[in-house]
C-alpha cells in the first residue's frame, strides 16, 4: 500500500510506498500532536513517524495493539474514543487504550429508514455529533451521541458511490470513481441551529458546497 501527503491546495507533496500497514483511518492527536492511524494489519493504532516538514518517515510506532474499532474509526479527542459503523444502525464506541463502550444506536427510523454507506462514519467535534451517508437519497445524516436524529444534508444527485469517506475540519469528503478525485462536501453551510432542525421535525436540509481535490 502507499501514503500521499497534500498541501491545504491540493498539491501532492509526498507519495510514501511502501507503507508496510494496512491503514484504514488516519486522525491528528491534539493531546499529542502526532498523526495517528487505526490499522487493520498488522491491527493497533499507530504513531506516523514524520519529519520537521511533515513528511512520513517510515519510522511508525504501534501504540495500543488492542485498539482497532471496526475499519473506519473517526477519532473523539475530548473523549479520547473512537467510533465506527458496524452494521445496520449500530455505531461501535472504543477507547483509545481498547475498552469498548456501549454501542450508539442511531435512530433511522425519523431519518426515513435509510440504508447507510458501508462502514463509513464521521465526527464532528466542534458540534459532537456523528454524519453518516444515506447513500440512495444522497444525503448525510447528522446523529447526536444518544443516536437522537437531528437532520440531513442534501448531496447532489449523483454523489460518487462507494464507502471511502472521511470526515475533517468541518467537511465531509467522499472519493470519487475509481479514487481519481476526492469531493468534499461544507454539509453545514450555512450553520442552522439545533433548536431549528429539532422544530423541522429532524428533517432540515442543508445547504452544501462542493470542492474538488
Amino acid at each position: 500500500t502507499e501514503a500521499y501527503v497534500w498541501d491545504a491546495t491540493g498539491a501532492l507533496l509526498q507519495t510514501h510506498s511502501p507503507l508496510n500497514i494496512d491503514g484504514r483511518s488516519w486522525n491528528y492527536n491534539p493531546g499529542t500532536t502526532d498523526i495517528e492511524m487505526i490499522a487493520y494489519s498488522p491491527y493497533g493504532l499507530y504513531t506516523m513517524g514524520l519529519d520537521g516538514a511533515g513528511l512520513l518517515t517510515g519510522s511508525d510506532v504501534i501504540t495500543n495493539s488492542a485498539v482497532g474499532s471496526g475499519l473506519f474509526p473517526a477519532y473523539d479527542f475530548p473523549r479520547d474514543q473512537f467510533y465506527s459503523f458496524s452494521s445496520g444502525n449500530i455505531v461501535q464506541v472504543q477507547t483509545a487504550t481498547g475498552s469498548w463502550q456501549t454501542p450508539i444506536t442511531l435512530d433511522l427510523a425519523s431519518a426515513g429508514s435509510p440504508t447507510l454507506t458501508y462502514y463509513f462514519v464521521g465526527y464532528d467535534q466542534a458540534r459532537d455529533v456523528l454524519i453518516t451517508l444515506d447513500h440512495t437519497n444522497d444525503r448525510a445524516l447528522v446523529h447526536d451521541l444518544t443516536g437522537a436524529y437531528i437532520g440531513a444534508s442534501q448531496l447532489p444527485i449523483g454523489t460518487p458511490v462507494n464507502y471511502f469517506g472521511g470526515y475533517t475540519n468541518g467537511q465531509l469528503f467522499i472519493m470519487g470513481p475509481q479514487g481519481v478525485n476526492s469531493y468534499g462536501y461544507d454539509i453545514f453551510t450555512p450553520e442552522p441551529t439545533t433548536m431549528s432542525l429539532l422544530a423541522l421535525g429532524g428533517l432540515a436540509v442543508l445547504r452544501r458546497r462542493r470542492r474538488r481535490a
